[in-house]
C-alpha cells in the first residue's frame, strides 16, 4: 500500500510596486518694472548658519523582531531624526517611533503607547546596501528589561504620496483531522482617497483564497483515497509523515 506523499506548493510570487509621483508646473513669472520691490531672498539665507532644511525621506521597511514577531515600518527621515510608527502584522495596532540616527549610521528608536510612554527602543545600524536599499539590524528591548531581541528589518522599494501605503495581510489555518497548515501572506494597498487600489486588493485577495482552495480540495481529494480502517492499520508516526501538508507561501 503506498502513502500520499507531503504537498510541495510554491506559489509564483507577485511583485506589486506602485510609483505615485505629483507634479506641479510652475507658473512663468510675471515681468516687474525697475521700480517693483526686490524679489525676497531665499529661505536658506534666512536660517541659522545659512544651511537649507534637511531633505525629508520617507523609507517603507518589513522584518521582524526575532523570528516569529513580523512587522512593518514606516520612517520619515529628515537629516539625523526619525519619525514615523511601526505594527506587527498579527495585531494591526500601529506604535508611534521616535529617534536619531547619525552620519555614522548608528539608529536609535523609542517606541511609544497611545499615553507617550516609552515602551521599548531599537538601537542598531542603519546600512545602506549595494543597490541603494536601507537595512534596519540591531536589537530591540523595553525600557525596564535589559534582556534584548534581535531585529531585521530591510527597505520595500515603494514611493508613494499622502497616507497611502503598502500593508500585508495573513491567512492562518490550520486542520488537525487532515493534518494541515496554512500560512500565507499577501499585500494590499490602503490609505488612498479614492479607490484606485480596490481592483488591484480584490485581485490580490482572490488569487490567495483561490490557491487556499485549491490545496484544501486536493488535500481532502487525498484523504478521501486512503481507506478509513487503513488509518488504523497503519502506525501512527507514519501516517502523520504521510499526510502532513502545509501551504506556505508569500505572495509579494
Amino acid at each position: 500500500m503506498s502513502h500520499s506523499p507531503k504537498l510541495p506548493i510554491l506559489l509564483c510570487t507577485l511583485i506589486a510596486f506602485v510609483l505615485i509621483a505629483s507634479c506641479k508646473k510652475t507658473p512663468a513669472p510675471s515681468a516687474t518694472s525697475a521700480t517693483s520691490a526686490p524679489t525676497a531672498e531665499p529661505l536658506a539665507h534666512h536660517l541659522d548658519g545659512g544651511e537649507a532644511p534637511p531633505v525629508t525621506q520617507t523609507k517603507y521597511f518589513k522584518g521582524s523582531i526575532g523570528s516569529a514577531l513580523g512587522l512593518q515600518m514606516k520612517l520619515v527621515r529628515a537629516g539625523e531624526a526619525l519619525t514615523g510608527s511601526y505594527f506587527y502584522q498579527k495585531v494591526g495596532t500601529r506604535i508611534d517611533l521616535k529617534g536619531t540616527v547619525d552620519k555614522d549610521g548608528n539608529l536609535s528608536l523609542e517606541e511609544f503607547d497611545p499615553s507617550g510612554k516609552p515602551t521599548g527602543i531599537f538601537k542598531g545600524l542603519w546600512k545602506i546596501s549595494d543597490d541603494g536599499a536601507v537595512n534596519l539590524i540591531g536589537n530591540w528591548s523595553k525600557p525596564d528589561n535589559p534582556r534584548q531581541t534581535a531585529f531585521s528589518l530591510h527597505e520595500e522599494p515603494i514611493a508613494f504620496s499622502g497616507a497611502t501605503e503598502i500593508v500585508a495581510k495573513q491567512i492562518r489555518e490550520s486542520n488537525k483531522t487532515l493534518n494541515y497548515k496554512i500560512e500565507v501572506e499577501y499585500p494590499q494597498i490602503s490609505g488612498a482617497a479614492d479607490g484606485r487600489f480596490d481592483r488591484l486588493n480584490q485581485e490580490a485577495r482572490n488569487l490567495v483564497t483561490g490557491k487556499i482552495a485549491e490545496f484544501k480540495k486536493d488535500i481532502a481529494k487525498r484523504a478521501a483515497e486512503v481507506p478509513a480502517t487503513a488509518k488504523f492499520q497503519i502506525p501512527a508516526a507514519i501516517w502523520a509523515s504521510a499526510t502532513n501538508s502545509r501551504l506556505r507561501a508569500t505572495i509579494w
